[in-house]
């Protein structure tokens, strides 16, 4: 069982499967996905060696002045045309477009749990992983960007009813995040919970994800503070985009698809920054 807290024995590992660790996306590749086709779980060894890489200065620099830059970039075409609820689909983009500027990367799938600020007036805000309308899916989707914890595009572009967006920012890019231990109601639509009490079953979350507690100490949950508002980012699953960039037509903004974004906007605007 290899420690997934252990770069050393990821890389050991990678090399016992002649898998290149080398360079950006390696998921990609067809010794990596031979593997993952045998170990559906295999994506998250890509994802702790992500989170574990050693990084130096000048990457690091250069990391923290293109990820605002383009994650603004992105936001301003979503925000323009409108779309709500697209995490996955601009989370999977933002991945793709990082990757091609040799930026490491990884995509999570999981909740979201926000305290207002106490003006607001607002009950807690959820998006559970457990729900009634959708089953048991994703949530909400975000991407991890050595040194940014959590990079989340659409936490304000989403369908509220009640003014949230109000007290939530554009853009999360989370530098410092705190721990945190979720609980059911985090998880789980608190009808579910109680519908599961009523039958006998204490434990809802180990009922209704069975995998979580083990997923959650090697990925954990963390809280970071935005406008006021605290938010709680939940991993349950680690994901990445499932065809190439140039092909996917996942995400279409303003009559582009992620990959025409990526040539007709971002390249442009960052070779004008001198990037």
């Amino acid at each position: 069982m290899i420690d997934l807290g252990n770069l050393k024995e990821i890389e050991r590992d990678f090399s016992k499967k002649q898998i290149d660790a080398s360079k950006v996306g390696f998921y990609d590749s067809k010794e990596f996905i031979k593997v993952e086709s045998n170990n559906p779980s295999y994506l998250s060894y890509y994802a702790k060696y992500v989170q574990l890489k050693k990084f130096d200065s000048t990457y690091r620099d250069m990391v923290k002045e293109k990820v605002p830059f383009i994650a603004n970039l992105l936001f301003k075409e979503l925000k323009k045309d409108g779309r709500l609820g697209a995490c996955i689909d601009m989370s999977s983009v933002l991945s793709r477009i990082l990757e091609k500027e040799g930026i490491w990367n990884h995509m999570v799938f999981g909740s979201l749990s926000t305290d207002y600020p106490q003006e607001s007036r607002l009950e807690r805000g959820h998006f559970w992983s457990v729900d009634y309308t959708k089953g048991t899916s994703a949530a909400h989707a975000w991407i991890v960007v050595p040194p940014y914890h959590i990079v989340d595009l659409t936490i304000k572009m989403q369908p509220y009813s009640q003014g949230q967006d109000k007290y939530l920012p554009d853009i999360v890019l989370s530098e410092s995040v705190k721990s945190y231990t979720p609980v059911a109601e985090d998880l789980i639509n608190p009808q579910i919970i109680n519908a599961l009490k009523r039958k006998g079953i204490k434990d809802a979350i180990s009922y209704t994800i069975p995998q979580f507690r083990a997923f959650n100490k090697i990925f954990p949950a963390v809280s970071t503070v935005y406008n006021n508002s605290l938010l709680h980012y939940i991993p349950t699953a680690i994901s990445a985009p499932d065809t190439s960039f140039e092909q996917s037509i996942n995400l279409e903004l303003n009559g582009r698809y992620g990959y025409q974004i990526y040539e007709d906007v971002i390249k442009p605007a960052l070779k004008q920054q001198g990037y």
